[in-house]
């Protein structure tokens, strides 16, 4: 189980709203896809993060649970930056090589 899905089900359990928390955990596999291909920085981790734990500190008191949204920020940090996907930083190692340019003499110093 992801490390994602886990933290969802633990924080939204017993709430019935596996449909909602299902969307929650798309939003944020697309997150970790889009931080490891490098298409998202830090700080768009930070506003998503914030975005997505005022949706969730909405559903959590659906069911009487209360969810602090700093908190709730750090732990999707965490998540981002605990989930890197293999395939999306490989697409970030690719784009970043395929920039560099060959040097000018075209000769090999080893």
């Amino acid at each position: 189980m992801s490390l994602a899905l886990s933290w969802l089900r633990d924080l939204l359990a017993g709430c019935g709203v596996e449909s909602e928390s299902m969307e929650a955990l798309s939003i944020l596999t697309s997150l970790i896809e889009a931080y490891s291909r490098g298409e998202a920085t830090d700080a768009d981790v930070e506003s998503i993060a914030k975005d997505l734990c005022m949706g969730l500190t909405a559903l959590a008191s659906r069911c009487g649970k209360t969810l602090d949204v700093e908190s709730c920020v750090n732990d999707v940090k965490k998540i981002v930056s605990m989930s890197i996907s293999l395939s999306g930083l490989r697409e970030r190692v690719r784009k970043r090589l395929s920039s560099k340019k060959p040097s000018a003499s075209g000769t090999s110093l080893i």
